[in-house]
């Protein structure tokens, strides 16, 4: 009964441990995603000298190297069945992605795309990025269920 009881008691510690891990990942998904807005909304909208301005362009990467570090983490916490879904919608994600960007670019370039700034594009490709990402996971789960 005993041994019942710290099999019971240790269940809710893990539970307990991923919630909280998935909490701070997906806490630093968003403070990153405002970081980057904040900078370049203050970018935009500040008359600022270059040193402040290189400050605020700089300010991201470490909430960034914080977001790389907690997804890097869960998803070592995940088996391996989940771990092969997410590599696959990274693979799909990440190509079509560069493509987009490519493409964009290009057509910019060429000059298809003359009004088009593409600092402001940016935030497009990384929503673009992310809903690839949803999508081809969402895919990959159906295939292996």
């Amino acid at each position: 009964m005993e041994n019942l009881r710290q099999t019971s008691g240790s269940q809710a510690g893990p539970t307990q441990a991923s919630a909280r891990a998935n909490w701070i990942a997906f806490s630093a998904a968003l403070l990153a995603a405002a970081a980057l807005m904040g900078a370049t909304a203050a970018l935009k909208v500040l008359a600022l000298s270059a040193p402040w301005r290189l400050l605020i362009a700089l300010l991201p990467v470490p909430v960034y190297a914080f977001f790389l570090t907690t997804q890097v983490r869960a998803v070592g916490r995940l088996d391996e069945l989940q771990q092969r879904i997410q590599l696959e919608g990274l693979v799909i994600a990440f190509p079509t992605t560069f493509m987009a960007i490519l493409t964009t670019w290009l057509l910019h370039t060429a000059g298809f795309l003359p009004g088009m700034d593409l600092s402001d594009a940016i935030v497009f490709f990384l929503l673009f990025m992310i809903f690839i990402h949803v999508a081809s996971r969402w895919l990959a789960q159906r295939r292996y269920r």
